[in-house]
């Protein structure tokens, strides 16, 4: 025979939501840790915001430093390339300048010789009329006897001779004789023998020169002149024994 059972007695366990969280927290109070809370919540994102604004402050005041910093590097660069250009224009200067005291040397070196052969030229006295073997064997010997005639002298140790040699007599001067060209050393000797060769005006010297005249001549023509204007005659014969010895150079005192 069947029986119908009872119903049992015992209600089922429904989880709602309310129960769960009470649940949870039950088991989070069961492991003896803090309850979370909207306040812990609260503070702890207030601190993190606080945390991120620091840190974005620091990265910006970081950016801020690297910034001046690459711009400070940007105007030192700059300065190097200004530099580089102001020494590159200096160095041009410096050779302009170079080239030009180069140019200035070369000139102050033409203008030395030319002071030079004018220095030589005023040291110069050519002897026209000596006769060609009236010298002997030596000429330099034969000069310097006749310039301490000249000068009076017996003792020609002052009297130095940088050269002596024939030279060809310059043309309308009315002798055959070749020229005796003398460089004589000091210049002040040189100055007495054309002064007193023209004061003097009459020398015996060895014998066969009567007369010595100085004639402040540069060229054959102004030569002429003079001997136009001065009724002075030039030596015409070798072998004539009574003819003129003349000086001609560039006296700067007369009398």
């Amino acid at each position: 025979m069947l029986t119908r059972s009872r119903p049992s007695q015992h209600k089922p366990t429904v989880n709602t939501p309310q129960r769960s969280l009470q649940a949870d927290n039950e088991g989070i109070t069961d492991g003896k840790l803090a309850p979370v809370t909207r306040d812990f919540l609260t503070s702890l994102f207030d601190s993190l915001k606080t945390d991120l604004q620091d840190l974005r402050k620091d990265l910006s005041l970081e950016l801020l430093n690297l910034r001046s910093d690459l711009t400070s590097i940007g105007e030192w660069v700059l300065g190097l390339e200004d530099n580089e250009i102001e020494r590159d224009e200096d160095v041009g200067q410096i050779r302009q300048a170079i080239l030009r005291l180069l140019e200035q040397q070369d000139q102050l070196h033409i203008t030395s010789k030319d002071v030079e052969n004018h220095r030589s030229r005023r040291h110069n006295i050519r002897v026209r009329g000596a006769s060609t073997g009236g010298e002997g064997e030596d000429i330099r010997e034969y000069i310097t006897a006749l310039f301490c005639s000249v000068l009076g002298r017996e003792d020609d140790k002052e009297i130095l001779l940088d050269h002596v040699h024939r030279v060809g007599h310059q043309g309308g001067t009315g002798s055959s004789l070749p020229d005796i060209l003398v460089c004589v050393d000091n210049f002040l000797i040189k100055e007495d023998i054309l002064w007193l060769a023209r004061s003097k005006q009459h020398i015996q010297f060895r014998g066969h020169i009567s007369a010595s005249f100085c004639l402040h001549c540069n060229s054959a023509e102004s030569l002429k002149l003079l001997q136009t204007t001065s009724g002075l005659a030039m030596p015409s014969m070798a072998g004539d024994t009574n003819s003129g010895l003349y000086f001609v150079g560039r006296a700067t005192y007369t009398n």
